[in-house]
């Protein structure tokens, strides 16, 4: 894929996204290849990404909230401070990759091939704080004055 081509996805998905589908379209980059690709910064919530070839690419502060990645192959991408959440990279390859900053929150990860991925650190349990707080109802009779 030429340079020229994934600046006009990107473009047309940016336009999709801010229309709320209204006009430009969603990215579809899949069985793209990307190896080696620089896409800092790209906003590519939402986007279509199956079987999509990253091998090596540098991700870095990267949306992809959403986005499909089933079978994608991330080997030795670097994706830092990279928002995946709720992304399914269910069988992708990440081998090696450097995720060490990213936000995995409900990612799906099934299948996915992790040896020597760099991940996050899980985030601390948030403690749940618990509020008693105690009523007592005074009902005046109406009979009474």
């Amino acid at each position: 894929m030429s340079p020229s081509q994934l600046d006009n996805i990107l473009e047309q998905h940016q336009r999709w996204l801010s229309s709320h589908g209204q006009y430009g379209q969603r990215a579809d980059l899949s069985m793209a290849d990307l190896r080696g690709a620089t896409l800092n910064d790209a906003d590519l919530r939402l986007a279509v990404m199956i079987g999509v070839q990253l091998q090596g690419a540098t991700l870095n502060q990267v949306l992809l909230q959403g986005a499909v990645l089933a079978f994608a192959n991330l080997s030795g991408a670097k994706c830092l401070h990279t928002n995946l959440s709720h992304a399914r990279l269910i069988a992708a390859n990440l081998q090696n990759a450097d995720l060490t900053t990213s936000v995995l929150r409900g990612t799906d990860l099934r299948d996915a091939r992790l040896e020597g991925a760099r991940l996050p650190k899980p985030e601390p349990e948030e403690k749940n704080h618990v509020v008693i707080v105690e009523v007592t109802l005074i009902r005046k009779d109406p009979t009474r004055h």
